[in-house]
């Protein structure tokens, strides 16, 4: 038997010039660093406008639960007004003070006033009932002391929560008293333009003295 060599240029060596180099016959794996950079600038991006987009609808969901609680609040007024004239309340043309606080675990003077009435709306078998049929998410515990001064006594009554869980304040035909505004020197009164007294949210910040964000009753 004759074994033949035969040339197969498949399997046959190339010469290499100096200084060649070898074909990268392997392709590339993995992202560069700018690569990766760029994918999360655009996921944090994404993140950024769902947060915001959430923050939005949350926001107008608190708006809303906000003015349905006016709105209760409000409807306590009217059903004591079939009974008792609300003009002979002692809370009727009382003021309330937006920037008053006291250092805790005293009662936060402002919600004095919304005692003094809820102990009195509650008087009606009507409105206690309305309140007691109220979620006991949407209601809170209020504290208060009244009178102000030597002697006051500490009163606990149910108040509705805003949209942001807080309590809502009532305040008398006097007015909320030093309220920033915006465009306007100094501070302000806010009072309702049907002169009555009415019921306001600090809204999102939870303070009563900026105007930016405060939902009234009388807006509703």
């Amino acid at each position: 038997m004759v074994l033949r060599l035969t040339h197969n240029p498949v399997f046959a060596v190339r010469p290499i010039a100096i200084g060649a180099k070898w074909p990268n016959t392997l392709r590339r794996s993995g992202f560069t660093l700018v690569e990766l950079l760029a994918v999360l600038g655009i996921i944090i991006l994404l993140v950024g406008i769902v947060f915001v987009a959430l923050n939005v609808v949350y926001n107008n969901a608190a708006t809303s639960q906000t003015r349905v609680a006016l709105d209760t609040a409000h409807g306590l007024l009217v059903e004591y007004e079939t009974i008792n004239p609300l003009k002979n309340a002692p809370y009727y043309s009382a003021s309330v003070d937006s920037t008053a606080t006291l250092p805790l675990p005293l009662p936060d003077p402002k919600y004095s006033l919304t005692g003094v009435a809820m102990a009195d709306l509650l008087k009606v078998p009507a409105n206690r009932s309305a309140v007691e049929k109220m979620a006991s998410n949407t209601i809170a515990s209020v504290t208060a002391e009244y009178p102000l001064g030597v002697g006051a006594v500490s009163y606990t009554h149910p108040v509705p929560l805003d949209g942001w869980a807080k309590p809502i304040l009532f305040v008398g035909t006097g007015g909320l008293t030093k309220v920033t505004r915006t465009g306007v020197t100094g501070v302000s009164t806010i009072t309702a333009p049907t002169n009555r007294p009415f019921w306001v949210s600090a809204g999102p910040d939870g303070l009563f003295n900026t105007h930016d964000d405060n939902v009234y009753s009388f807006e509703n």
